[in-house]
């Protein structure tokens, strides 16, 4: 296949993948009856320069599978992070109606699929469906969010149940309950082709985290409406790539990466500027340390990233 070839697909699969050697196989096995059994569906794998043998297993499996023509394959020549591997795989998918975000440390059954397209379709108004997420526990996972607004900012950090209930309607995560929501993961969402292409894609600045909530974030400014789909359910192991995993969550959690950090500063410096940031982080060190005085008073012990901190003062808007 020629890196440069175009296809005309109704739903381009777009997935970023980077050191998925390991656990690529469930995705692929679910993305093969896909395709297999829906003509509507092809799907565009980009290779962030993986050091593993990402790429061998993936080219072995569409070999294997006879998928040639409907699974495709880039190799980038460097990691220029997520975002820039989702713009480099929606332009590889032509003049396809839809794009459909999905990351590879997910499986899910045919109807994950079909129901987020059914749902694009029916519901003109709606720009783009997040799926429903589970873990391979099978208990939800929230997928949809509020801006990191301040309000929502003291809430998620402070963790205090009162403050939840009286500012319900500003806390971070939202219920899968269909209303409109601010963000969605990137983990499983489908967005008209149109849209996506109105605000030139993912802003490639970003590397790794935050691109999801200022993609959202711009397309909400124009108007357009998101939310999840309850029909369509993901099975996801969330950060398989990066190595945060709800089992790293429930004991201690690493230290951020400094591109979490570039990210988030970068987020608020473009759209809000330079006096929210450093209002944004004040709250959020409050907040924090609120919740760490809590938690000192009824002697419970809650995992938190090591040094954040120090870390959130160190690419704070005063830098």
């Amino acid at each position: 296949m020629s890196d440069t070839a175009k296809y005309d697909n109704k739903v381009a699969i777009i997935t970023v993948t980077y050191n998925a050697s390991g656990f690529i196989r469930g995705y692929l096995d679910s993305i093969a009856a896909l395709v297999a059994s829906d003509s509507r569906f092809s799907a565009f794998i980009v290779d962030n320069n993986s050091p593993d043998n990402t790429a061998e297993v993936v080219i072995e499996y569409i070999n294997e599978k006879g998928l040639e023509g409907k699974v495709h394959f880039h190799h980038s020549p460097k990691n220029a992070g997520f975002g820039a591997g989702c713009n480099l795989g929606a332009s590889l998918a032509g003049d396809a109606d839809y794009y459909w975000f999905l990351n590879p440390d997910t499986e899910f059954s045919l109807e994950a699929g079909t129901q987020l397209l059914n749902g694009l379709i029916t519901h003109k108004h709606i720009t783009a469906l997040g799926s429903v997420l589970h873990n391979m526990d099978g208990r939800v996972v929230v997928g949809a969010f509020r801006f990191p607004f301040a309000m929502t900012t003291f809430l998620s950090h402070a963790c205090i149940g009162v403050f939840d209930k009286m500012f319900a309607n500003k806390t971070l995560h939202y219920n899968n309950d269909g209303d409109s929501v601010d963000w969605l993961t990137g983990a499983s969402f489908m967005m008209r082709r149109e849209a996506f292409c109105t605000v030139d894609g993912f802003d490639e600045r970003f590397f790794l985290y935050f691109e999801e909530v200022d993609l959202f974030y711009r397309l909400k400014q124009l108007g357009y409406r998101s939310q999840i789909f309850a029909e369509s359910v993901v099975h996801h192991i969330a950060g398989a790539s990066t190595g945060v995993t709800e089992h790293t969550a429930q004991s201690n959690l690493p230290r951020k990466p400094a591109y979490w950090f570039e990210s988030r500063r970068y987020f608020y410096l473009k759209n809000f500027g330079r006096a929210y940031l450093i209002f944004i982080d004040v709250i959020f060190v409050f907040a924090n340390l609120l919740h760490r005085f809590k938690n000192f008073l009824i002697g419970r012990h809650v995992a938190r990233p090591k040094r954040l901190l120090r870390d959130i003062v160190a690419f704070s808007g005063w830098r």
